[in-house]
């Protein structure tokens, strides 16, 4: 298990100054079914247990895994996944990698106290060995990306806020977020919960701006990433990288594509990017599917889930 104070080794640039400082973020949340965390905020921690402990995202694989599985959790962020999948899978051997020192930091704790057994490394993967600088803002790590233009589409603010409102009755369900969510429905009403949402949503702004932070982390590929684990096989792999996932298929060696079982990939379908990940998937044996997202705000960004897998290990 990597220790905590590896974080300290990377570099901070906040404003136009450098230093070499770790902010340590976060607070203890328990989920409604009962698994205590470490979290930015408890908004994220709630809008990750929707997704994968009631949604099941990413966990819906096209073949059965093994008692023994191997799992990289790419893109971990705080580590709700890899606590699910282990909780699905209980033999199963998890990997995780999250670059950013802050969401590395919660994801080493979180995985000591709930994944002992994980192996956790402060590292992205992408298409060769580089160094890659991160936007974050702890108040929304799920937009940390070393590509931020994945999430400066020509999206309209209405557009957008019909959206948010839709998202926070999922992840907060109750009687205000019920009144919005029909307020905006009815065109009568709409205009007037339009008006309202325009100071938040300049609020918002102005906070990403002023807690912005840009961090240099290094990147590996998956393929120098499976050398390092000592594992001769893989068998699923789950990617959220915010942009980055293109890059991750990249950096697969000829001879590594068939060490890895199946794929589970959020893709940012920008610029045909979701065709041509599933090209290079079939091109590889892969029987691939794509599964649309359900939430507005999520399909306003062009994000789906790509699925691919080959036939399962003896």
């Amino acid at each position: 298990m990597a220790e905590l104070s590896h974080a300290q080794a990377n570099t901070i640039s906040n404003g136009g100054g450098r230093d070499t400082r770790t902010a340590v973020i976060g607070e203890r949340v328990t989920l409604p079914n009962g698994l205590t965390i470490w979290t930015p905020n408890a908004f994220e921690a709630k809008t990750l247990y929707r997704e994968i402990f009631v949604e099941s995202q990413y966990m819906a694989t096209d073949h059965a895994l093994p008692g023994d599985a191997v799992i990289f959790d790419v893109g971990a962020n705080v580590g709700v996944y890899s606590i699910a999948a282990q909780q699905r899978w209980p033999g199963a051997r998890v990997h995780a990698f999250e670059p950013i020192p802050d969401l590395y930091d919660l994801l080493s704790r979180n995985l000591t106290e709930h994944v002992p057994s994980a192996v956790v490394r402060k590292v992205g993967l992408g298409a060769s060995a580089a160094t890659a600088r991160f936007a974050f803002d702890r108040f929304s790590t799920f937009s940390a990306s070393a590509h931020p233009e994945v999430f400066a589409l020509p999206i309209s603010r209405f557009d957008f806020a019909a959206a948010s409102i839709d998202a926070a009755h999922r992840i907060m369900p109750g009687a205000a977020t019920a009144r919005l969510l029909a307020a905006v429905e009815r065109p009568l009403t709409r205009p007037l919960v339009m008006a309202l949402m325009v100071p938040v949503l300049t609020a918002l702004d102005l906070r990403k701006r002023l807690f912005l932070r840009h961090y240099d982390c290094a990147i590996e590929t998956l393929s120098a990433a499976l050398a390092k684990s000592g594992e001769a096989t893989v068998d699923l792999v789950k990617i959220d990288v915010e942009g980055a996932e293109e890059e991750v298929l990249a950096g697969i060696a000829a001879d590594d594509w068939r060490r890895i079982g199946q794929f589970v990939i959020e893709v940012h379908d920008i610029d045909g990017r979701l065709d041509r990940m599933a090209a290079r998937l079939i091109a590889q044996g892969y029987t691939v599917r794509v599964e649309p997202t359900s939430w507005p705000v999520l399909r306003l960004m062009r994000l789906s889930t790509l699925y691919a897998a080959r036939s399962p290990r003896p």
